[in-house]
């Protein structure tokens, strides 16, 4: 138990210094509850643009789900 929390502190610690500016940009919109074409049209970019950074996300962070990330930004913000 005490690993797995030692891992998710190491985690969290660096959860947004992994990912790229775009990549933070589109979490923060996915935290603001918009979909993929709304997100798209907020930042000039095609639905599919804004899948592939969703699933790279999804790669970096382990998470398998938008819940999942939103769960993970709330847990390094709350630390």
């Amino acid at each position: 138990m005490f690993g797995s929390l030692l891992l998710e502190w190491i985690f969290l610690g660096v959860f947004m210094e992994i990912l790229t500016k775009r990549e933070q940009e589109i979490l923060d919109l996915i935290m603001k509850g918009m979909r993929n074409k709304t997100i798209g049209d907020e930042l000039g970019m095609a639905t599919t643009t804004v899948k592939w950074h969703i699933t790279n996300l999804f790669k970096k962070t382990g998470a398998r789900s938008r819940a999942q990330l939103i769960v993970l930004w709330n847990n390094k913000k709350s630390l």
